[in-house]
């Protein structure tokens, strides 16, 4: 919908990113999801999944958390909300630590 092209999604389930990189069909109890999420792989020109430790996904759970006051979905796109800034600048300094 916004028009990106090539995305790389971050998740802290290992488990989930190595179904959603493996070209083989999954047959375990997620399969009908990981199928759903494939099917539109063809939306976008790349797309690629990497796992994140849970420990470096601060930011994520604060804007998952943030955004559930709202009834319909949001974007940030060039800056985020003030009060999530400061997670991702720990995340980032976590990363760079570890």
């Amino acid at each position: 919908e916004l028009g990106f092209q090539d995305i790389c999604v971050e998740g802290d389930s290992l488990t989930v990113v190595k179904k959603l990189n493996d070209e083989h069909n999954d047959r375990s109890e997620i399969a009908d999801i990981i199928k759903e999420l494939k099917s539109r792989y063809s939306r976008f020109r790349n797309i690629s999944f990497r796992h994140t430790f849970r420990s470096a996904n601060g930011a994520a759970h604060g804007i998952a958390f943030y955004g559930q006051q709202y009834d319909s979905p949001i974007y940030w796109v060039e800056e985020v909300p003030l009060d999530i800034e400061h997670l991702i600048l720990k995340d980032m300094q976590g990363f760079r630590e570890g």
